[in-house]
Protein backbone atom coordinates (compact mmCIF):
# COMPACT_ATOMS: atom_id res chain seq x y z
CA UNK A 1 0.00 0.00 0.00
CA UNK A 2 1.29 3.33 -0.96
CA UNK A 3 0.84 5.77 1.88
CA UNK A 4 1.16 9.55 1.89
CA UNK A 5 4.56 9.33 3.52
CA UNK A 6 5.87 6.99 0.86
CA UNK A 7 4.48 9.09 -1.98
CA UNK A 8 6.07 12.22 -0.55
CA UNK A 9 9.45 10.48 -0.36
CA UNK A 10 9.40 9.70 -4.06
CA UNK A 11 7.79 12.99 -5.06
CA UNK A 12 10.37 15.13 -3.28
CA UNK A 13 13.18 13.62 -5.31
CA UNK A 14 11.28 13.88 -8.59
CA UNK A 15 13.20 16.96 -9.60
CA UNK A 16 16.41 14.91 -9.50
CA UNK A 17 14.86 12.43 -11.87
CA UNK A 18 13.97 15.05 -14.43
CA UNK A 19 17.54 16.30 -14.65
CA UNK A 20 19.50 13.19 -13.76
CA UNK A 21 18.06 11.02 -16.50
CA UNK A 22 18.12 13.42 -19.41
CA UNK A 23 21.84 13.05 -20.01
CA UNK A 24 21.92 9.27 -20.16
CA UNK A 25 18.77 8.48 -22.13
CA UNK A 26 20.13 8.64 -25.65
CA UNK A 27 23.42 7.00 -24.69
CA UNK A 28 21.69 3.95 -23.24
CA UNK A 29 19.38 3.59 -26.22
CA UNK A 30 22.35 3.64 -28.53
CA UNK A 31 24.00 0.96 -26.42
CA UNK A 32 21.30 -1.61 -27.08
CA UNK A 33 22.97 -4.36 -29.10
CA UNK A 34 26.50 -3.04 -28.51
CA UNK A 35 27.43 -3.00 -24.79
CA UNK A 36 25.43 -6.20 -24.32
CA UNK A 37 27.10 -7.94 -27.25
CA UNK A 38 25.52 -11.07 -28.61
CA UNK A 39 29.00 -12.30 -29.49
CA UNK A 40 30.52 -13.66 -32.66
CA UNK A 41 29.69 -16.67 -34.81
CA UNK A 42 32.07 -19.61 -34.27
CA UNK A 43 31.54 -22.77 -36.32
CA UNK A 44 28.01 -21.61 -36.99
CA UNK A 45 27.24 -21.17 -33.28
CA UNK A 46 26.74 -17.89 -31.47
CA UNK A 47 29.28 -17.26 -28.70
CA UNK A 48 28.11 -14.81 -26.08
CA UNK A 49 30.56 -12.29 -24.72
CA UNK A 50 31.18 -12.70 -20.95
CA UNK A 51 29.29 -10.13 -18.86
CA UNK A 52 28.41 -9.65 -15.19
CA UNK A 53 24.81 -8.62 -14.57
CA UNK A 54 23.51 -6.56 -11.64
CA UNK A 55 19.82 -6.78 -10.68
CA UNK A 56 18.25 -4.41 -8.16
CA UNK A 57 15.51 -5.82 -5.90
CA UNK A 58 13.33 -4.36 -3.16
CA UNK A 59 13.75 -5.97 0.25
CA UNK A 60 16.34 -7.00 2.79
CA UNK A 61 19.26 -9.18 1.67
CA UNK A 62 19.53 -12.83 2.77
CA UNK A 63 22.29 -13.80 5.19
CA UNK A 64 25.70 -13.45 3.54
CA UNK A 65 26.69 -17.10 3.99
CA UNK A 66 23.58 -18.54 2.33
CA UNK A 67 23.64 -15.82 -0.35
CA UNK A 68 27.20 -16.75 -1.33
CA UNK A 69 26.23 -20.43 -1.52
CA UNK A 70 23.30 -19.45 -3.69
CA UNK A 71 25.58 -17.45 -6.02
CA UNK A 72 27.79 -20.50 -6.52
CA UNK A 73 24.81 -22.51 -7.73
CA UNK A 74 23.48 -19.65 -9.85
CA UNK A 75 26.86 -19.05 -11.49
CA UNK A 76 26.99 -22.67 -12.60
CA UNK A 77 23.87 -22.36 -14.74
CA UNK A 78 24.12 -18.74 -15.89
CA UNK A 79 27.71 -19.23 -17.07
CA UNK A 80 26.66 -22.45 -18.74
CA UNK A 81 23.68 -20.95 -20.56
CA UNK A 82 24.53 -17.26 -20.99
CA UNK A 83 28.23 -16.80 -20.18
CA UNK A 84 27.33 -14.37 -17.44
CA UNK A 85 27.08 -14.05 -13.69
CA UNK A 86 24.21 -12.39 -11.83
CA UNK A 87 24.50 -10.41 -8.59
CA UNK A 88 21.59 -8.88 -6.73
CA UNK A 89 21.57 -5.51 -5.03
CA UNK A 90 18.94 -4.98 -2.35
CA UNK A 91 17.15 -1.81 -1.30
CA UNK A 92 16.08 -2.20 2.30
CA UNK A 93 12.80 -0.67 3.48
CA UNK A 94 14.54 2.33 5.07
CA UNK A 95 14.30 5.46 2.89
CA UNK A 96 13.76 3.22 -0.09
CA UNK A 97 12.07 5.94 -2.17
CA UNK A 98 15.16 8.14 -2.05
CA UNK A 99 17.52 5.19 -2.55
CA UNK A 100 15.56 3.94 -5.53
CA UNK A 101 15.54 7.31 -7.25
CA UNK A 102 19.25 7.78 -6.54
CA UNK A 103 20.00 4.39 -8.05
CA UNK A 104 18.15 5.23 -11.26
CA UNK A 105 19.76 8.64 -11.63
CA UNK A 106 23.37 7.88 -10.71
CA UNK A 107 24.14 4.16 -11.04
CA UNK A 108 24.86 3.02 -14.60
CA UNK A 109 25.86 -0.51 -13.56
CA UNK A 110 22.31 -1.83 -12.99
CA UNK A 111 20.94 -4.07 -15.74
CA UNK A 112 17.44 -4.66 -14.37
CA UNK A 113 15.32 -3.28 -11.51
CA UNK A 114 12.20 -4.14 -9.60
CA UNK A 115 9.28 -1.82 -10.27
CA UNK A 116 5.59 -1.63 -9.40
CA UNK A 117 2.63 0.70 -9.39
CA UNK A 118 3.27 1.55 -5.75
CA UNK A 119 6.88 2.37 -6.68
CA UNK A 120 5.76 4.88 -9.32
CA UNK A 121 6.26 2.69 -12.38
CA UNK A 122 4.20 4.97 -14.61
CA UNK A 123 5.95 8.13 -13.41
CA UNK A 124 9.45 6.74 -13.94
CA UNK A 125 8.49 5.26 -17.30
CA UNK A 126 6.96 8.52 -18.50
CA UNK A 127 10.19 10.33 -17.59
CA UNK A 128 12.31 7.85 -19.60
CA UNK A 129 13.92 6.22 -16.57
CA UNK A 130 13.28 2.82 -18.14
CA UNK A 131 14.01 1.37 -21.56
CA UNK A 132 11.07 0.65 -23.91
CA UNK A 133 10.87 -3.11 -24.38
CA UNK A 134 8.43 -3.68 -27.27
CA UNK A 135 11.15 -4.77 -29.70
CA UNK A 136 13.45 -6.45 -27.18
CA UNK A 137 10.94 -8.73 -25.45
CA UNK A 138 9.93 -10.95 -28.40
CA UNK A 139 13.59 -11.50 -29.32
CA UNK A 140 15.30 -11.88 -25.95
CA UNK A 141 12.45 -13.03 -23.66
CA UNK A 142 10.16 -14.90 -26.08
CA UNK A 143 8.75 -17.31 -23.48
CA UNK A 144 7.65 -14.45 -21.24
CA UNK A 145 6.31 -12.55 -24.24
CA UNK A 146 4.09 -15.48 -25.18
CA UNK A 147 3.15 -16.30 -21.58
CA UNK A 148 1.68 -12.88 -20.71
CA UNK A 149 -1.65 -11.95 -22.30
CA UNK A 150 -1.93 -9.01 -24.75
CA UNK A 151 -4.36 -7.31 -22.35
CA UNK A 152 -1.76 -7.35 -19.62
CA UNK A 153 0.98 -6.04 -21.90
CA UNK A 154 -1.32 -3.25 -23.06
CA UNK A 155 -2.14 -2.31 -19.47
CA UNK A 156 1.57 -1.63 -18.92
CA UNK A 157 1.94 0.75 -21.84
CA UNK A 158 3.08 4.27 -21.03
CA UNK A 159 3.11 6.74 -23.90
CA UNK A 160 2.40 3.78 -26.16
CA UNK A 161 5.38 1.65 -25.09
CA UNK A 162 5.92 -1.25 -22.69
CA UNK A 163 8.45 -0.51 -19.94
CA UNK A 164 7.70 -3.25 -17.40
CA UNK A 165 7.67 -7.05 -17.39
CA UNK A 166 4.90 -8.44 -15.14
CA UNK A 167 4.85 -11.62 -13.13
CA UNK A 168 2.59 -14.50 -14.10
CA UNK A 169 1.12 -14.60 -10.60
CA UNK A 170 -2.52 -15.31 -11.36
CA UNK A 171 -4.05 -14.09 -8.13
CA UNK A 172 -6.20 -11.39 -6.66
CA UNK A 173 -5.11 -8.16 -5.01
CA UNK A 174 -7.02 -8.78 -1.83
CA UNK A 175 -6.28 -6.87 1.33
CA UNK A 176 -7.90 -7.19 4.71
CA UNK A 177 -7.39 -7.89 8.40
CA UNK A 178 -5.68 -10.99 9.81
CA UNK A 179 -7.00 -11.77 13.26
CA UNK A 180 -7.18 -14.50 15.90
CA UNK A 181 -10.11 -16.67 14.90
CA UNK A 182 -9.75 -18.70 18.11
CA UNK A 183 -10.37 -15.54 20.18
CA UNK A 184 -13.44 -14.68 18.12
CA UNK A 185 -14.82 -18.16 18.83
CA UNK A 186 -13.77 -18.05 22.48
CA UNK A 187 -15.97 -15.02 23.14
CA UNK A 188 -18.79 -16.19 20.88
CA UNK A 189 -18.46 -13.17 18.61
CA UNK A 190 -20.20 -12.97 15.23
CA UNK A 191 -18.29 -13.72 12.05
CA UNK A 192 -16.36 -10.65 10.87
CA UNK A 193 -18.11 -9.43 7.74
CA UNK A 194 -18.12 -5.62 8.03
CA UNK A 195 -16.82 -2.66 10.01
CA UNK A 196 -19.24 -3.18 12.91
CA UNK A 197 -18.36 -6.84 13.47
CA UNK A 198 -14.65 -6.03 13.14
CA UNK A 199 -15.06 -3.31 15.75
CA UNK A 200 -16.92 -5.69 18.05
CA UNK A 201 -14.04 -8.15 17.85
CA UNK A 202 -11.37 -5.50 18.50
CA UNK A 203 -13.26 -3.97 21.43
CA UNK A 204 -13.89 -7.36 23.04
CA UNK A 205 -10.30 -8.51 22.75
CA UNK A 206 -9.08 -5.26 24.25
CA UNK A 207 -11.42 -5.74 27.21
CA UNK A 208 -11.04 -9.48 27.75
CA UNK A 209 -7.40 -9.98 26.77
CA UNK A 210 -5.60 -6.85 28.05
CA UNK A 211 -2.17 -8.36 27.35
CA UNK A 212 -3.04 -8.59 23.67
CA UNK A 213 -2.33 -5.58 21.47
CA UNK A 214 -3.66 -4.20 18.22
CA UNK A 215 -0.33 -3.05 16.79
CA UNK A 216 -0.66 -0.59 13.95
CA UNK A 217 1.78 0.81 11.45
CA UNK A 218 0.95 4.39 10.44
CA UNK A 219 -2.73 5.35 10.04
CA UNK A 220 -4.91 2.36 10.85
CA UNK A 221 -8.21 1.83 9.12
CA UNK A 222 -8.59 4.37 6.30
CA UNK A 223 -8.48 1.49 3.81
CA UNK A 224 -11.91 0.48 5.11
CA UNK A 225 -13.70 3.61 3.94
CA UNK A 226 -14.43 2.91 0.28
CA UNK A 227 -15.40 -0.79 0.52
CA UNK A 228 -17.48 -0.21 3.64
CA UNK A 229 -19.43 2.55 1.88
CA UNK A 230 -20.86 0.09 -0.62
CA UNK A 231 -20.70 2.83 -3.27
CA UNK A 232 -17.08 3.80 -3.82
CA UNK A 233 -13.82 2.17 -4.77
CA UNK A 234 -10.17 3.17 -4.71
CA UNK A 235 -8.24 3.47 -7.94
CA UNK A 236 -5.84 0.76 -6.75
CA UNK A 237 -8.11 -1.05 -4.27
CA UNK A 238 -5.41 -0.87 -1.59
CA UNK A 239 -6.29 2.50 -0.15
CA UNK A 240 -6.34 5.98 -1.56
CA UNK A 241 -3.92 6.04 -4.46
CA UNK A 242 -1.07 8.39 -3.66
CA UNK A 243 -1.08 10.32 -6.93
CA UNK A 244 -4.86 10.90 -6.73
CA UNK A 245 -4.98 11.75 -3.05
CA UNK A 246 -8.48 11.80 -1.46
CA UNK A 247 -10.20 10.80 -4.70
CA UNK A 248 -12.30 7.66 -5.14
CA UNK A 249 -14.72 6.64 -7.88
CA UNK A 250 -18.37 5.67 -7.88
CA UNK A 251 -18.72 1.99 -8.77
CA UNK A 252 -21.77 2.80 -10.88
CA UNK A 253 -20.11 5.73 -12.66
CA UNK A 254 -16.34 5.34 -13.13
CA UNK A 255 -16.11 8.21 -15.61
CA UNK A 256 -15.25 10.75 -12.93
CA UNK A 257 -13.78 10.90 -9.45
CA UNK A 258 -15.48 11.65 -6.15
CA UNK A 259 -13.86 13.65 -3.34
CA UNK A 260 -14.22 11.25 -0.45
CA UNK A 261 -14.34 13.80 2.37
CA UNK A 262 -17.33 15.51 0.73
CA UNK A 263 -19.50 12.39 1.00
CA UNK A 264 -21.86 11.66 3.93
CA UNK A 265 -20.36 8.18 4.13
CA UNK A 266 -16.99 9.71 4.96
CA UNK A 267 -18.46 11.67 7.87
CA UNK A 268 -20.00 8.47 9.24
CA UNK A 269 -16.68 6.71 8.82
CA UNK A 270 -14.75 9.39 10.74
CA UNK A 271 -17.28 9.15 13.56
CA UNK A 272 -16.75 5.40 13.73
CA UNK A 273 -12.98 5.84 13.82
CA UNK A 274 -13.42 8.37 16.62
CA UNK A 275 -15.32 5.74 18.64
CA UNK A 276 -12.48 3.29 18.18
CA UNK A 277 -9.78 5.84 18.99
CA UNK A 278 -11.66 7.07 22.07
CA UNK A 279 -11.93 3.45 23.24
CA UNK A 280 -8.15 3.24 23.17
CA UNK A 281 -7.67 0.84 20.28
CA UNK A 282 -4.60 2.88 19.34
CA UNK A 283 -2.60 5.85 20.57
CA UNK A 284 -1.85 9.11 18.82
CA UNK A 285 1.63 7.85 18.04
CA UNK A 286 0.03 5.73 15.34
CA UNK A 287 0.35 8.69 12.96
CA UNK A 288 4.09 8.13 12.93
CA UNK A 289 4.24 4.60 14.28
CA UNK A 290 6.38 1.73 13.09
CA UNK A 291 5.01 -1.22 15.03
CA UNK A 292 5.32 -4.68 13.55
CA UNK A 293 1.91 -6.40 13.68
CA UNK A 294 3.25 -9.61 12.16
CA UNK A 295 5.92 -9.98 14.84
CA UNK A 296 3.39 -9.33 17.61
CA UNK A 297 1.00 -11.97 16.32
CA UNK A 298 3.75 -14.55 16.06
CA UNK A 299 4.52 -14.25 19.78
CA UNK A 300 0.91 -14.21 20.98
CA UNK A 301 0.85 -10.46 21.63
CA UNK A 302 -1.15 -9.27 18.62
CA UNK A 303 -4.91 -9.49 18.20
CA UNK A 304 -5.00 -8.27 14.60
CA UNK A 305 -2.84 -7.32 11.65
CA UNK A 306 -4.50 -4.49 9.79
CA UNK A 307 -3.75 -4.05 6.09
CA UNK A 308 -2.58 -7.58 5.47
CA UNK A 309 -2.94 -9.51 2.22
CA UNK A 310 -3.71 -13.13 1.47
CA UNK A 311 -0.06 -14.10 0.91
CA UNK A 312 1.06 -12.50 4.16
CA UNK A 313 -1.71 -14.05 6.22
CA UNK A 314 -0.92 -17.41 4.63
CA UNK A 315 2.73 -17.08 5.66
CA UNK A 316 1.60 -16.11 9.16
CA UNK A 317 -0.74 -19.08 9.37
CA UNK A 318 2.01 -21.40 8.17
CA UNK A 319 4.51 -20.00 10.69
CA UNK A 320 2.10 -20.52 13.56
CA UNK A 321 1.32 -24.04 12.40
CA UNK A 322 4.98 -24.94 12.14
CA UNK A 323 6.42 -23.15 15.15
CA UNK A 324 3.61 -22.86 17.66
CA UNK A 325 1.31 -25.82 17.11
CA UNK A 326 2.65 -27.83 20.04
CA UNK A 327 2.90 -24.92 22.45
CA UNK A 328 -0.31 -23.21 21.30
CA UNK A 329 -2.53 -25.90 19.76
CA UNK A 330 -5.64 -23.71 19.92
CA UNK A 331 -4.27 -20.81 17.90
CA UNK A 332 -6.20 -20.18 14.71
CA UNK A 333 -5.80 -17.40 12.16
CA UNK A 334 -8.73 -15.77 10.38
CA UNK A 335 -8.83 -13.31 7.48
CA UNK A 336 -11.42 -10.62 6.75
CA UNK A 337 -11.11 -9.34 3.15
CA UNK A 338 -12.16 -5.69 2.85
CA UNK A 339 -13.76 -6.09 -0.52
CA UNK A 340 -16.20 -8.66 0.83
CA UNK A 341 -18.20 -5.66 2.01
CA UNK A 342 -19.04 -4.33 -1.45
CA UNK A 343 -18.47 -7.38 -3.61
CA UNK A 344 -15.75 -5.65 -5.64
CA UNK A 345 -13.05 -8.31 -5.98
CA UNK A 346 -10.50 -7.74 -8.72
CA UNK A 347 -7.58 -9.62 -10.14
CA UNK A 348 -4.18 -8.17 -9.29
CA UNK A 349 -3.17 -5.11 -11.29
CA UNK A 350 -0.78 -5.75 -14.15
CA UNK A 351 1.76 -3.42 -12.53
CA UNK A 352 1.60 -5.06 -9.09
CA UNK A 353 5.08 -6.57 -9.49
CA UNK A 354 7.37 -5.80 -12.41
CA UNK A 355 10.92 -5.95 -13.64
CA UNK A 356 12.19 -3.04 -15.72
CA UNK A 357 15.42 -2.19 -17.53
CA UNK A 358 17.02 1.13 -16.56
CA UNK A 359 17.64 3.41 -19.50
CA UNK A 360 21.39 3.31 -18.76
CA UNK A 361 21.58 -0.49 -18.40
CA UNK A 362 24.85 -1.81 -19.87
CA UNK A 363 23.47 -5.27 -20.76
CA UNK A 364 19.72 -5.08 -21.44
CA UNK A 365 19.50 -8.03 -23.85
CA UNK A 366 21.40 -10.42 -21.59
CA UNK A 367 19.33 -9.36 -18.60
CA UNK A 368 16.13 -10.15 -20.51
CA UNK A 369 17.51 -13.54 -21.55
CA UNK A 370 18.24 -14.43 -17.92
CA UNK A 371 14.87 -13.15 -16.68
CA UNK A 372 13.21 -15.29 -19.33
CA UNK A 373 14.78 -18.31 -17.62
CA UNK A 374 14.01 -17.08 -14.09
CA UNK A 375 10.31 -16.98 -14.87
CA UNK A 376 9.76 -19.89 -17.26
CA UNK A 377 12.40 -22.56 -16.52
CA UNK A 378 11.80 -24.79 -13.48
CA UNK A 379 15.51 -25.16 -12.66
CA UNK A 380 16.06 -21.40 -12.53
CA UNK A 381 12.70 -20.81 -10.88
CA UNK A 382 13.32 -23.25 -8.04
CA UNK A 383 16.77 -21.81 -7.36
CA UNK A 384 15.69 -18.16 -7.24
CA UNK A 385 12.38 -18.75 -5.45
CA UNK A 386 13.28 -21.51 -2.99
CA UNK A 387 17.07 -21.64 -2.82
CA UNK A 388 19.37 -24.64 -2.73
CA UNK A 389 17.75 -28.06 -2.82
CA UNK A 390 18.76 -30.13 0.18
CA UNK A 391 19.81 -27.06 2.16
CA UNK A 392 16.98 -24.52 2.09
CA UNK A 393 14.22 -26.80 0.77
CA UNK A 394 13.40 -30.27 -0.49
CA UNK A 395 10.84 -31.56 -2.97
CA UNK A 396 8.58 -34.57 -2.50
CA UNK A 397 7.89 -37.11 -5.23
CA UNK A 398 4.68 -35.29 -6.12
CA UNK A 399 6.53 -31.95 -6.47
CA UNK A 400 5.60 -30.28 -3.17
CA UNK A 401 7.96 -28.24 -1.00
CA UNK A 402 9.19 -30.06 2.09
CA UNK A 403 11.06 -28.18 4.84
CA UNK A 404 10.90 -30.93 7.43
CA UNK A 405 14.27 -31.90 8.86
CA UNK A 406 15.97 -28.72 7.58
CA UNK A 407 17.47 -25.90 9.62
CA UNK A 408 15.37 -23.14 8.07
CA UNK A 409 16.49 -20.60 10.68
CA UNK A 410 20.09 -20.42 9.49
CA UNK A 411 19.45 -21.76 6.00
CA UNK A 412 16.72 -19.64 4.48
CA UNK A 413 16.81 -17.79 1.18
CA UNK A 414 14.22 -15.06 0.64
CA UNK A 415 15.33 -13.27 -2.50
CA UNK A 416 12.36 -10.87 -2.91
CA UNK A 417 11.80 -12.44 -6.33
CA UNK A 418 8.10 -11.52 -6.49
CA UNK A 419 8.37 -9.96 -9.93
CA UNK A 420 8.99 -13.29 -11.66
CA UNK A 421 6.45 -15.33 -9.71
CA UNK A 422 4.82 -17.83 -12.06
CA UNK A 423 1.70 -19.71 -11.00
CA UNK A 424 2.52 -22.42 -13.54
CA UNK A 425 5.83 -23.24 -11.82
CA UNK A 426 4.84 -22.52 -8.21
CA UNK A 427 5.25 -25.40 -5.77
CA UNK A 428 2.79 -25.92 -2.94
CA UNK A 429 4.03 -26.85 0.51
CA UNK A 430 3.32 -30.19 2.13
CA UNK A 431 2.18 -28.11 5.13
CA UNK A 432 -0.12 -25.26 4.10
CA UNK A 433 -2.36 -22.87 5.98
CA UNK A 434 -5.55 -24.81 5.33
CA UNK A 435 -7.70 -21.76 4.66
CA UNK A 436 -5.52 -20.18 1.99
CA UNK A 437 -6.78 -21.97 -1.07
CA UNK A 438 -10.37 -22.03 0.18
CA UNK A 439 -10.29 -18.24 0.46
CA UNK A 440 -8.45 -17.81 -2.83
CA UNK A 441 -10.80 -20.11 -4.72
CA UNK A 442 -13.85 -18.34 -3.37
CA UNK A 443 -12.55 -14.87 -4.13
CA UNK A 444 -11.12 -15.79 -7.53
CA UNK A 445 -14.44 -17.30 -8.60
CA UNK A 446 -16.09 -13.89 -8.32
CA UNK A 447 -13.14 -11.68 -9.30
CA UNK A 448 -13.11 -9.54 -12.41
CA UNK A 449 -10.60 -7.37 -14.24
CA UNK A 450 -10.00 -4.03 -12.59
CA UNK A 451 -11.59 -1.27 -14.70
CA UNK A 452 -8.56 0.89 -13.96
CA UNK A 453 -5.86 -1.65 -14.74
CA UNK A 454 -3.31 0.31 -16.75
CA UNK A 455 -4.57 3.71 -15.65
CA UNK A 456 -1.51 5.96 -15.33
CA UNK A 457 -2.12 9.52 -14.31
CA UNK A 458 0.04 12.18 -15.92
CA UNK A 459 -0.14 15.03 -13.43
CA UNK A 460 2.43 17.27 -15.08
CA UNK A 461 -0.17 20.02 -15.52
CA UNK A 462 -1.12 19.95 -11.83
CA UNK A 463 2.17 19.02 -10.26
CA UNK A 464 2.19 22.00 -7.90
CA UNK A 465 -1.36 21.29 -6.79
CA UNK A 466 -0.54 17.64 -6.18
CA UNK A 467 2.36 18.52 -3.88
CA UNK A 468 0.26 21.03 -1.94
CA UNK A 469 -2.67 18.61 -1.59
CA UNK A 470 -0.44 15.85 -0.25
CA UNK A 471 0.89 18.12 2.45
CA UNK A 472 -2.55 19.39 3.43
CA UNK A 473 -4.06 15.92 3.54
CA UNK A 474 -1.23 14.57 5.66
CA UNK A 475 -1.81 17.39 8.14
CA UNK A 476 -5.61 17.52 8.24
CA UNK A 477 -6.96 14.33 6.67
CA UNK A 478 -4.92 11.61 8.33
CA UNK A 479 -5.77 12.63 11.91
CA UNK A 480 -9.46 12.46 10.98
CA UNK A 481 -9.11 8.95 9.61
CA UNK A 482 -7.39 7.94 12.84
CA UNK A 483 -10.37 9.32 14.80
CA UNK A 484 -8.46 12.21 16.35
CA UNK A 485 -11.23 14.81 16.34
CA UNK A 486 -13.64 16.32 18.84
CA UNK A 487 -16.03 17.55 16.18
CA UNK A 488 -15.97 15.48 12.96
CA UNK A 489 -18.25 17.77 10.92
CA UNK A 490 -16.30 20.87 11.85
CA UNK A 491 -12.90 19.33 11.20
CA UNK A 492 -14.01 17.82 7.88
CA UNK A 493 -15.16 21.31 6.86
CA UNK A 494 -11.71 22.65 7.72
CA UNK A 495 -10.13 19.87 5.63
CA UNK A 496 -12.33 20.80 2.67
CA UNK A 497 -11.44 24.47 3.00
CA UNK A 498 -7.70 23.75 3.14
CA UNK A 499 -7.86 21.32 0.23
CA UNK A 500 -9.81 23.74 -1.95
CA UNK A 501 -7.24 26.42 -1.19
CA UNK A 502 -4.49 23.99 -2.23
CA UNK A 503 -6.13 23.50 -5.63
CA UNK A 504 -8.38 20.45 -5.28
CA UNK A 505 -10.92 21.52 -7.92
CA UNK A 506 -8.27 22.10 -10.57
CA UNK A 507 -6.58 18.83 -9.62
CA UNK A 508 -9.86 16.89 -9.73
CA UNK A 509 -10.76 18.30 -13.14
CA UNK A 510 -7.49 17.03 -14.61
CA UNK A 511 -7.94 13.60 -13.03
CA UNK A 512 -11.52 13.42 -14.34
CA UNK A 513 -10.42 14.33 -17.85
CA UNK A 514 -7.89 11.48 -17.89
CA UNK A 515 -10.32 9.02 -16.27
CA UNK A 516 -12.90 9.67 -18.96
CA UNK A 517 -10.38 9.28 -21.76
CA UNK A 518 -9.08 6.04 -20.24
CA UNK A 519 -12.48 4.41 -19.76
CA UNK A 520 -13.62 5.42 -23.25
CA UNK A 521 -10.42 4.05 -24.80
CA UNK A 522 -10.90 0.72 -23.01
CA UNK A 523 -14.11 0.18 -24.95
CA UNK A 524 -12.00 -0.26 -28.11
CA UNK A 525 -10.64 -3.65 -29.19
CA UNK A 526 -7.36 -4.66 -27.54
CA UNK A 527 -4.39 -3.00 -29.16
CA UNK A 528 -6.36 -0.15 -30.77
CA UNK A 529 -6.33 3.46 -29.66
CA UNK A 530 -8.29 6.49 -30.55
Amino acid sequence: MKTVKRVLAVFMVGAMLLTGLSGCSNTAKNNVGTNSSNGEQTDGKQVLERVDLNIYLMGDPPAEKILNQFYEKLDEITLRDFNCTVRFKFSTWTDYGTKYNLMLTTDNTIDMVYSAGWLDYSSYASKDAFLPLDELLPEYAPDIWNLISPDKWNALRIKGSIYGIPSNNQTIAQHGVAYREDLRKKYNLPEIVDVDTLGQYLMTVKEKEPEMQIPLHEVPFFVLFAPSSGKYEYFDRQGEIGSAIALVYDIQNPMQSVIQYETPEYTDFVKKMKEWADAGLWSKSVLSGNEDPEAKMKVNQGAAWVECNIDKVSDLGFTLMEGQKDAQPDWEIGFFPYENMNGQTFFALSNSDLMAVPVAAPNPERALMVLNKFMTDQEYYDLTQYGIKGLTYNVTEDGRLDYSGLDTTDNSLKLSAWAWNNTDLHRKNIVEWEKKYTILDELTSKASADPFDGFALDLTKVQAEQAALMQVYAQYGKPLEAGFTENPEKDIAVLKEKMDAAGMQKFKAEVDRQMKEFIEAKQLPVGETE
